[in-house]
């Protein structure tokens, strides 16, 4: 038996959940490889195809491609953790996830949609460059990105090591690391955001199947052991009470979770490029209401019954462990290899779109667009290419050493990516007089305004944050600093010309400048 800490499993379980997962691993890669082939056969292979699928997703495939981008490593795998923790005062705040589909794929993605197929944008920050017309708030925004989004990608990536070690042993850490790396770069090489959307449709399919057959499980679970849920909530409350109540946190700190897990995350760049694979208000609406649906049904199994998993097994080491724990315990071997390829799968999804938009933000951002915009298709493709294989090795190297510092700059790096993007975007979409001085001021000023408030939180004034300000995250204060910078900068800077503002605002533009870029 292989000891989990507080449960444990055989090694026949082990061996068919390994096999099960290698071989769903080879099905995605192959996958990949076959939509490049069929590829070959469409004339359009340029880079910008590559980023946005040539704008031809379907309702399915956009709102696959967003859910299992965005939500799908925390859903299967942290939120539950989280929960099985905390309890549900956790289960409230990840539950804001809902607002960032509703906000993504709706108000703020819908103009994002509109905007980027007037101006042709195929990333995120030359949807901004055009509005801010900077080439200085590109790279401000680029640096940034790079290095928050490496760091998120290597932490999601220890997340799938650390499922493979689950199965099969400390030993297998590496191995688990290098499998799921090796599967990223190529599907994602193979045809871009088309084949990582319909892969993502498989690997949707897979999460939702999973879900659904754990909760199933796990509630037979609980009626075998307690007769009624009830019986199991009170069982609960005698052993860890805390888990029934909603203010497990201040209210400061549960407002600033519910920003960080869903108001704010539709500035995400993952959420932006979405809104940039579609051409049709069907498309829209239709993959709004697929990807609310998936949602409910993830949080819905996933994070809301993670108190019932304290149920049946409060002895967990690893929280993280909560649903390889119901699949080992309530699922056959190779039913339950069909879960944790699951959770594995969400994980990739989450990996595979980040990754693609740093290498896309050094080739397409900073490489064409500021250093040298003369540069061929050609070259640009290429210089993609190789950013994706370095950047996917860099992550690889961080993820070989996990540790409490690997996983503060996960922290450092999803608050980041939030503060660097978000008073930019929103901004930029509904204030006319936001200009680039606001902009850079807001995402540095913001960046930098979490930094100290995590540490002077932490460090000297921890007892004034406390029981003064009721402990909020860092990131909320350090969002009031951003959008407070965008608004006294904003005057300072020079304004975008008319004609421009005219393409973000008004019903009736010019052409000309739905392609004009130029350095203020």
């Amino acid at each position: 038996m292989i000891d989990l800490g507080g449960f444990s499993i055989s090694f026949s379980q082990r061996n068919s959940m390994v096999a099960i997962v290698i071989l769903y691993t080879i099905v995605i890669v192959g996958l990949g490889l076959w939509i490049k082939y069929l590829s070959t056969k469409n004339k359009d292979n340029s880079l910008a195809s590559y980023l946005t699928g040539g704008g031809g997703l379907n309702a399915f495939e956009v709102a696959m491609f967003t859910v299992t981008s965005a939500l799908a490593g925390g859903t299967m795998v942290g939120g539950p953790g989280l929960s099985y923790g905390f309890g549900y005062g956790s289960i409230l705040a990840v539950y804001c996830g809902f607002a960032m589909n509703i906000t993504m794929l709706g108000t703020v993605g819908k103009k994002t949609a509109i905007v980027g197929h007037r101006i042709h944008a195929t990333t995120p920050l030359q949807l901004l460059r055009h509005r801010y017309q900077s080439k200085v708030l590109v790279v401000v925004l680029a640096v940034s990105f790079i290095l928050f989004a490496t760091a998120q990608s290597a932490s999601n990536l220890m997340v799938a090591a650390k499922l493979f070690t689950a199965i099969t042993g400390a030993s297998s850490y590496l191995i688990g690391l290098m499998i799921a790396i090796v599967a990223i770069v190529i599907y994602t090489l193979s045809g871009g955001v088309k084949s990582m959307a319909r892969i993502c449709v498989v690997q949707g399919v897979l999460m939702l199947a999973s879900v659904v057959l754990l909760c199933v499980r796990q509630h037979g679970a609980i009626n075998a052991q307690f007769g009624t849920i009830q019986a199991a909530m009170e069982s609960v409350a005698q052993i860890k009470g805390s888990m029934l109540l909603a203010n497990t946190w201040t209210p400061m700190y549960s407002i600033s979770l519910s920003l960080a897990y869903g108001w704010v995350m539709f500035a995400l760049p993952v959420a932006i490029q979405g809104n940039l694979t579609y051409n049709s208000s069907r498309v829209l609406s239709r993959g709004i209401i697929i990807s609310l649906i998936v949602t409910t049904v993830l949080h819905l199994c996933m994070t809301g019954g993670s108190v019932l998993t304290f149920a049946l097994n409060p002895n967990l080491t690893q929280p993280d462990y909560s649903v390889v724990y119901l699949a080992t315990s309530l699922l056959p071997a190779g039913i339950a290899g069909f879960v944790v390829a699951g959770c594995f799968a969400a994980v990739q999804s989450t990996v595979a779109t980040v990754l693609m938009l740093i290498a896309a933000a050094v080739a397409k951002d900073l490489y064409h667009d500021v250093i040298n915009p003369n540069a061929d298709e050609k070259t640009v493709s290429r210089l993609n290419t190789i950013m994706l294989i370095i950047v996917s090795l860099i992550t690889v190297v961080i993820g070989m050493f996990p540790s409490n510092f690997t996983q503060i700059l996960n922290v450092f790096a999803s608050s980041g990516l939030n503060l660097t993007f978000l008073v930019p975007l929103l901004f930029g979409l509904y204030w006319r007089k936001a200009t680039a001085t606001g902009a850079i001021a807001a995402s540095a000023g913001g960046v930098a305004a979490y930094i100290f408030f995590y540490f002077f939180s932490r460090g000297a004034g921890a007892g004034f944050w406390q029981s003064v300000l009721n402990n909020p995250h860092p990131l909320t204060p350090a969002l009031v600093v951003s959008f407070i910078l965008m608004l006294v900068c904003s005057p300072m800077g020079k304004k975008v010309p008319y004609g421009v503002a005219e393409v973000w605002f008004g019903e009736d533009y010019d052409e000309k400048y739905a392609a004009r870029y130029e350095s203020v």
